[in-house]
């Protein structure tokens, strides 16, 4: 059985690939359960991300520091925002959970400076 974490990580990975692939919806979420291995709930997540991608960047954009663009961050960064925040609206985990564990994944995904910018757009976006 998986841990949490380990079901977090196979989401942010999913929506990695989803954001490079650009598959269509029913491809993706086919990928999301047989290649990534997701389990109903964390699947529901997905479609939710999939349904709501334009709608979810249109609500972290506001914290995103005014020099930047939600487009010009990594695919990384995209998508560690993403699953977090789809995980929070969908499966109402708390914000403190979210955010430590997107945190450990993004030390492990990405460099230091992504980790206080992640760190302070969940930090205001989860309320």
């Amino acid at each position: 059985m998986k841990t949490q974490w380990a079901k977090r990580v196979k989401l942010f990975q999913f929506v990695y690939h989803w954001l490079i692939t650009k598959k269509n919806k029913t491809i993706a979420l086919k990928s999301a359960l047989v290649d990534f291995e997701l389990d109903v709930s964390w699947l529901s997540v997905s479609e939710y991300i999939l349904d709501n991608c334009e709608q979810l960047i249109k609500m972290i954009k506001p914290f995103i520091n005014k020099d930047w663009t939600f487009e010009r961050l990594s695919y990384v960064e995209q998508a560690l925002l993403l699953s977090a925040y789809g995980e929070y609206l969908v499966l109402k985990t708390p914000k403190k959970i979210i955010i430590d564990q997107t945190l450990i994944t993004t030390h492990n995904y990405s460099n230091d400076e992504s980790y206080k910018f992640i760190n302070a757009i969940l930090d205001q976006l989860l309320n």
